[in-house]
């Protein structure tokens, strides 16, 4: 499982979680702050975010990633010369199981 606790000015992303705590910690700033949002805490199979992150890394994007988010779901939205994206990962409660209120 992952963790994604998204604040008005950065990303955190928490993974490799062992008996009931996460090894890995990394964060990204925002380079503006997102108005309106206090704090949302979110919760992703690896296998669901991982590869998303991983091919939005390799992309040769040419706008901003706009990244969207409720309990139900995470969505990047960005551009390359090719096409434009959308991308949805859905969330999962504490215990893995997948939210489907948006697929």
């Amino acid at each position: 499982m992952c963790h994604v606790q998204l604040a008005k000015d950065a990303m955190t992303l928490q993974f490799v979680q062992r008996k009931g705590t996460f090894d890995v910690k990394r964060e990204q700033q925002f380079p503006t702050p997102i108005s309106g949002l206090v704090s949302l805490n979110l919760y992703f199979l690896t296998k669901d975010l991982m590869p998303v992150l991983k091919a939005i890394a390799d992309f040769d994007i040419t706008t901003d990633i706009q990244l969207s988010a409720t309990k139900h779901a995470l969505l990047f939205n960005f551009e390359t010369a090719a096409a434009d994206y959308a991308i949805a990962v859905p969330t999962t409660n504490e215990q893995g199981i997948r939210n489907t209120g948006a697929f």
